[in-house]
């Protein structure tokens, strides 16, 4: 695995991944910058990026640290306004890089309101050294790490342990089914008992989220959303956590209009070649064009529904979110048809979207 790639254009993949970094930080700065200190809250806003790189790549095309800071600065009035700033970690374990990225960010002017350091450490070390910083504030972590072995269940534990913060990291699953029985991938993550000769080569990254969903504590509520990406060959890809729900609301937001079949992948990842819907002639000899995964979803939605499983329209909206679904583009409509058909009542209009959350309205069998 190649781990000197800032030297070189930048893919399509990586291009995408850093839009979708960069999309997140658009939704989630506001939503800090606007709230209220609380009990756990002490108004800090951190974004720590431990792989960040020089800041370009070969073509000059912005690097996450760059895409990091321009877009902060897009919220300085805001910020001022509520007398708050943002903090900015960039670590690589590799001098050079830090130095480049010194000379990149002192060209830069920044609002007052935006402040960086930077840091050259091992991952493990800098991730250990800034975990009391995280403590009390509000944090998004991205660790792009290259390749497999820093998301450790050790560090997985401790990223979901943390209050207030959300987290998207890379992987290179495929290589996991490649090298699965590997003492050296085994020391790392162990997923022989996940991925195997029969798993489909564009599931590996599916299978991998999983894994990490089942290090999760039994009773916690945590959520977790893969996006898959290919490149060539090999199958990559980020993985989401928060413990919040607008935060998997809008990861997953960004990752339907992204891929508006599945909301998960760069590509078709389950190979059942829809009508674009961009232009591409629909197939008139199909009852619908809805993905696969979508039908399942909304089929097993109304089984629950019509066994009484859920209380409420946050019931719902909770249990499409850790799907990986939206609740009111996918949801919405199964909902509302049993209401409609006289199989389900629910204490005024199902609302399926955030107001639900602090404010639930009871659904009930008829």
């Amino acid at each position: 695995m190649v781990n000197n790639f800032h030297h070189t254009a930048f893919d399509d993949a990586t291009l995408l991944k850093l839009e979708i970094y960069r999309r997140y930080i658009e939704t989630w700065l506001p939503v800090f910058i606007e709230r209220p200190h609380d009990s756990w809250w002490d108004g800090r806003i951190n974004i720590f990026d431990f792989f960040c790189g020089p800041g370009k790549d070969a073509d000059g095309r912005d690097g996450s640290p760059l895409v990091a800071i321009k877009e902060c600065s897009k919220f300085a009035t805001l910020l001022s306004q509520q007398n708050k700033n943002v903090k900015l970690v960039f670590n690589d374990a590799r001098p050079k890089k830090i130095k480049e990225l010194n000379e990149t960010l002192g060209t830069l002017k920044l609002p007052l309101e935006v402040h960086f350091e930077t840091g050259s450490n091992d991952f493990d070390k800098a991730f250990m050294r800034k975990l009391r910083e995280m403590t009390g504030a509000a944090n998004l972590i991205f660790i792009d790490q290259c390749g497999i072995k820093e998301v450790n269940e050790n560090v997985f534990r401790a990223l979901i342990g943390l209050k207030g913060t959300d987290f998207l990291f890379f992987i290179a699953s495929s290589f996991f089914k490649r090298f699965r029985e590997s003492k050296e991938f085994k020391r790392y993550l162990d997923t022989s008992n996940h991925l195997n000769d029969d798993t489909p080569h564009a599931d590996s990254h599916r299978v991998i989220a999983n894994m990490y969903r089942e290090m999760i504590p039994g009773g916690e509520s945590y959520f977790l959303a893969p996006f898959s990406l290919k490149k060539g060959s090999n199958i990559y890809g980020l993985i989401f956590g928060s413990s919040n729900l607008l935060g998997i609301l809008k990861f997953l937001e960004i990752c339907w209009n992204i891929d508006p079949e599945r909301g998960e992948a760069n590509f078709d990842i389950d190979d059942e070649k829809l009508p674009s819907k961009t232009g591409d002639c629909l197939d008139l000899f199909k009852d619908n064009d809805k993905s696969e995964k979508i039908t399942r979803f909304q089929n097993m939605l109304r089984e629950s529904l019509l066994s009484g499983m859920f209380n409420s329209d946050k019931d719902v909206f909770t249990y499409s979110l850790n799907s990986g679904f939206l609740p009111t583009r996918h949801a919405k409509e199964v909902v509302v048809e049993l209401i409609k058909d006289g199989k389900l009542l629910c204490d005024g209009r199902p609302r399926l979207s955030k107001i639900c959350i602090k404010d639930p309205r009871i659904i009930r069998l008829c």
